[in-house]
């Protein structure tokens, strides 16, 4: 870890204040303008007030420059004297211009002696990654930390607490200034499947293609949704995206799965287009550029016509009554029939409308829920919220959650990352489908106010 990030807590002792390893501690009484001081001695039987500054808590970044679209891990350690020090409730941490996500839920344990006395705590990390250049504050952070003490206090006091505030450099690498959505990884693999390949389709016939993106360190919900621009004569239709992430010892694979099908619905010669996807190599310092190729076919078959219906000529000696029926019968199934060929279609747009739409995306989120799958809950929640907020930046429920939900449900979904990375069921589902659902309305109605206010701005004004 690079000393010259790393912030620090007062530490002062009653013997003596050393440098080891990390760069210079502080020493002295402690001031009332650093509230970063922990007095755990308040709650600690038999404790005097030297206790109180025993703890140390720090916080760096690797790297401290990176890349745009380039993991970087923010390390929060906490270390107690003469025990055991841990962070027990961690809250939200949101930094303008990137994307700040948990993969792990359990800490790494540290040991260190400072001035002849020994330290015990752990080390935190949180996946950030920055998404523009310049430099990024990370403000501090509201923690709870227990100290356990042998033999003192065995059970642990927990005391409120923030952590120090850092910085980091984040760069654009050359060329790739108009890229949005940029991974900088070492290591970034794509393939696509389709569901058949051919030269030749019918009319009204359906093709899934399937795209799977994996990289190293690079967590699934930061890969950016695809695009699917209109084709004509094509409809469109993306599926629910799928995230996994994969650790082990620090290190990370993420993997995204998207899936789109296109509907034929014109005859004649179709272009799916490829998918281009630019990213930086940090290992070699160039920037490279993956192509799934698209597919080409003919579409074969015609559009049934609206039906017109003459009416026959009658015969001069037919009376005129029966001429006159007759081209009513006739204008009236004509009728019919074109009505009925515009409700059908009606009936059809509405349907794919509410498939589409975020309503149907939210019963998707709840019946998921039910099944308490934690993969299957992940990706319907994605899904809806890709339709709820349309746009390049993935899916984040944390922020969701931070501005409308309350905090039952974001512990609820943080059951859920740790669900997913352990592959067991979700005990906390109906407790979060409450809180979606609560959360959910408080967007909408909130929305709602917005959009009347801006109603009644031209009237104002006018």
């Amino acid at each position: 870890m690079n000393p010259s990030a790393m912030s620090r807590l007062p530490l002062c002792r009653r013997d003596a204040c050393t440098t080891k390893n990390r760069g210079p501690l502080w020493c002295g009484r402690p001031a009332r303008t650093l509230p970063i001081v922990l007095l755990v001695a308040l709650g600690m039987a038999g404790g005097s007030a030297e206790a109180a500054e025993d703890v140390v808590l720090r916080t760096s970044t690797e790297p401290q420059q990176a890349w745009v679209g380039q993991r970087t891990l923010l390390s929060i350690e906490v270390l107690g004297a003469d025990g055991w020090a841990q962070i027990t409730d961690m809250g939200e941490l949101e930094i303008p211009g990137a994307y700040v996500l948990r993969t792990e839920s359990q800490g790494t344990r540290l040991s260190e002696v400072i001035g002849g006395t020994s330290y015990t705590g752990q080390r935190y990390q949180i996946s950030v990654y920055c998404q523009r250049p310049g430099r990024m504050e990370i403000p501090a952070m509201p923690v709870t930390v227990t100290v356990k003490q042998w033999g003192v206090n065995p059970t642990g006091t927990p005391q409120e607490a923030m952590t120090p505030s850092t910085s980091l450099i984040c760069k654009v690498p050359p060329g790739a200034e108009g890229v949005r959505g940029l991974i900088s990884t070492n290591q970034l693999d794509a393939d696509q499947t389709w569901s058949s390949r051919p030269d030749t389709v019918e009319l009204g016939d359906a093709i899934t293609r399937s795209v799977t993106l994996s990289a190293v360190d690079v967590s699934g919900m930061a890969f950016p949704p695809m695009s699917h621009p209109e084709i004509e004569g094509v409809g469109i239709y993306p599926g629910e995206p799928s995230v996994s992430d994969t650790s082990n010892r620090g290190s990370l694979q993420g993997q995204r799965v998207e899936s789109v099908t296109y509907v034929l619905e014109l005859p004649g010669e179709v272009a799916l287009p490829a998918i281009v996807l630019p990213w930086w190599d940090i290992d070699d310092r160039v920037l490279r550029r993956i192509e799934l190729p698209g597919l080409d076919f003919t579409v074969e078959g015609e559009l049934v016509p609206e039906p017109v219906v003459e009416p026959e000529v009658a015969p001069a000696e037919q009376p005129r009554d029966r001429v006159l029926l007759a081209a009513v019968v006739a204008v009236l199934i004509a009728l019919g029939l074109w009505l009925g060929l515009r409700i059908g279609k009606f009936y059809q747009d509405q349907r794919r409308a509410w498939l589409d739409s975020e309503e149907a995306a939210f019963k998707g989120v709840n019946t998921a829920l039910r099944g308490a799958d934690p993969g299957k809950i992940s990706a319907a929640v994605m899904h809806w919220l890709d339709r709820l907020d349309p746009g390049t930046r993935p899916a984040r429920l944390d922020l969701f959650l931070e501005d409308h939900g309350d905090e039952t449900t974001r512990a609820a979904a943080a059951a859920l990352s740790q669900s997913l990375a352990t592959g067991e069921p979700l005990t906390e589902a109906r407790v979060m489908a409450r809180g979606l659902k609560k959360a959910r309305r408080h967007l909408l109605h909130r929305r709602h106010a917005v959009q009347r206010a801006e109603n009644l701005l031209p009237e104002l004004n006018g």
